[in-house]
């Protein structure tokens, strides 16, 4: 009976690393993906714009600024996380990845 046992888990391990069958582990996600973006009429300067890579958890702040003669309407996207969405400087914690657009708007 040994024998058996033995032979079932080499003709197993023979398997599934000849026929290239990946057995692997992977841990939760440790850090999230933030892109930020603005439309016309204004920019993010904090944490600027493109893409950026935090930490599980982190506190991000974030800051947009209008250009002369435009206001900064509101936050757009994922905004549930972000702690004040009309609010042209606010914080996000990571803990997904985000996507967040700064609107702007001409002064009336």
């Amino acid at each position: 009976m040994k024998r058996k046992l033995m032979l079932v888990t080499l003709i197993a391990l023979v398997l599934c690393t000849g026929l290239g069958a990946k057995v692997s582990c992977t841990a939760p996600a440790t850090e999230w993906r933030l892109t930020v973006k603005s439309t016309e009429g204004g920019s993010v300067t904090t944490p600027g714009e493109g893409m950026f890579w935090y930490g599980d958890g982190e506190v991000v702040v974030l800051a947009a600024v209008p250009e002369p003669g435009y206001q900064f309407v509101k936050w757009t996207g994922k905004v549930y996380a972000i702690s004040s969405p009309w609010m042209p400087v606010t914080k996000i914690t990571m803990d997904l990845d985000y996507t967040l657009i700064a609107n702007f708007a001409p002064l009336p």
